[in-house]
């Protein structure tokens, strides 16, 4: 791995050294050619994601004065090419973090599509593992910044669930207990991490802690969004209150 914007934007030298690639807009240069390693970016589409809608006058110039201190910063770790089409940061996808990720997300999914729980497991925690912070952390401020962060945010949510998900089948469910949990509190709204934690709570042998797990996921989704999780069927013929076992049934609603 030479490039990371999974975290704080970085570059590292073969020796694994991390290398000063310069102030905010070189990082946010960087950050937009590793987001597209390999392939050219127009000019226009950079001065956009440097500048935003309002871009300075010489914005070109401007471009070309970072291009060549990014040039510098680099030197032979990768070059930043230039033809008609644009600019380019001439590496590999797979040796920038969030392509990796992606990828690795990507078939850590398709495995647990396929049963392969153990294999998933492997993969999509290689693909978690890549992440050192948010995205783009230390560039807050650069105008393209919020949307990608958001984009790659969703996607790193979405490997995590896949991640529980595999070892809840390998029978892991005491050991996502305190991740999931740290991840209902943190996002409440997200359905299926909540559905995951009763049904982790279930298989660690804990029924009244899954009861009330799901009861708390129906208050605050009815509270917040007015969506209320399909009840339970009743736990007798006379109407009585639902057992335990009809409400850790109706967890398959979440997922």
């Amino acid at each position: 791995m030479r490039f990371g914007v999974l975290g704080a934007v970085a570059a590292w030298g073969p020796d694994g050294t991390q290398v000063a690639v310069g102030g905010p807009r070189s990082r946010t240069l960087l950050a937009l050619l590793a987001l597209e390693a390999g392939r050219f970016v127009p000019a226009d589409r950079l001065i956009d994601g440097m500048y935003g809608e309002h871009p300075p006058d010489g914005a070109a110039n401007a471009l070309q004065s970072q291009v060549s201190r990014l040039r510098t910063a680099l030197k032979d770790l990768a070059p930043v090419e230039f033809t008609a089409a644009g600019y380019r940061l001439a590496v590999a996808p797979d040796e920038v973090d969030v392509h990796c990720f992606e990828r690795l997300a990507r078939t850590g999914r398709t495995l647990l599509k396929n049963g392969e729980h153990g294999r998933a497991a492997e993969v999509l925690g290689e693909a978690l593992a890549l992440w050192r912070g948010p995205a783009f952390t230390d560039l807050a401020d650069a105008p393209f910044a919020a949307t990608q962060a958001t984009r790659l945010e969703e996607l790193r949510a979405d490997a995590a669930d896949d991640h529980v998900e595999a070892r809840l089948a390998l029978g892991q469910a005491e050991d996502v207990l305190a991740g999931l949990r740290e991840t209902v509190a943190g996002q409440p709204l997200r359905e299926r991490p909540r559905a995951q934690l009763v049904r982790a709570l279930a298989a660690a042998g804990r029924p009244a802690d899954a009861l009330a797990a799901f009861e708390d996921a129906r208050r605050t989704l009815a509270d917040e969004l007015g969506a209320d999780p399909r009840r339970p069927p009743r736990g007798s013929a006379r109407g009585g209150p639902p057992s335990s076992t009809a409400y850790l049934t109706s967890v398959r609603y979440f997922t």
